[in-house]
């Protein structure tokens, strides 16, 4: 039964794990992109600012938020304006709608469309951690009672058993935590460059996507 559980955990950890990896990210909707008629006017413009702050008045769905020098957020790499929590993310060469980061375990932003999978592969692999380190416990807690001159018995457990279990420990521990503050994003319905947009400069968060 023990192993069963534990290929259960497997299975839906790899599952999540590769549908953070290979969904798509939805496309930027039309309406915030520049028409050509509208591009041609804006590389004739005087003051580009200007006629961006105009034209994204004209937007079918309001922008509430704004860049940090007070500006629209427009990305003259897309051509096109950022929705709200929209960043464009220069690993991926893409604005991300809702992006939350770029994240090198699954080499791919975690954003609108695969930000649920990325959330299961943290609670699954915090579980299997959890799991495996409290199966393999007794056996550890036994070399513990049957060591001598401090060091583990390898009479009474193999040496994999504990190592297995201190791993689990460390990334249950490390695993945990970003888990732990990603529940606390969901509930307050925040993402990560949005929680540290007021810790970095423009030019240190416009390379991490803002």
């Amino acid at each position: 039964v023990l192993l069963l559980i534990g290929h259960i955990l497997i299975f839906l950890q790899y599952s999540s794990f590769i549908k953070a990896i290979h969904t798509k990210h939805s496309p930027i909707p039309k309406q915030f992109h520049l028409t050509q008629e509208q591009l041609r006017e804006l590389d004739d413009a005087e003051d580009e600012k200007e006629y961006i702050r105009e034209a994204a008045k004209k937007l079918p769905v309001p922008v509430s938020m704004l860049s940090q020098s007070g500006n629209i957020r427009y990305c003259s790499r897309c051509r096109l304006f950022k929705p709200d929590r929209c960043h464009h993310c220069s690993l991926c060469n893409r604005c991300v709608l809702k992006m939350d980061h770029h994240c090198p375990w699954i080499n791919n932003c975690v954003g609108y469309s695969n930000y649920k999978f990325f959330f299961l592969f943290l609670f699954y692999t915090v579980t299997l951690c959890l799991y495996t380190g409290l199966s393999s416990l007794s056996d550890v807690i036994r070399a513990w009672t049957h060591h001598s001159n401090g060091s583990f018995s390898v009479s009474w457990v193999r040496f994999n058993v504990v190592f297995l279990f201190f791993m689990c420990l460390i990334f249950a521990s490390g695993a945990g935590f970003l888990l732990i503050f990603h529940i606390y994003l969901v509930l307050k319905n925040k993402t990560t460059l949005g929680k540290l947009r007021f810790f970095v400069n423009c030019h240190a968060c416009d390379s991490f996507g803002c």
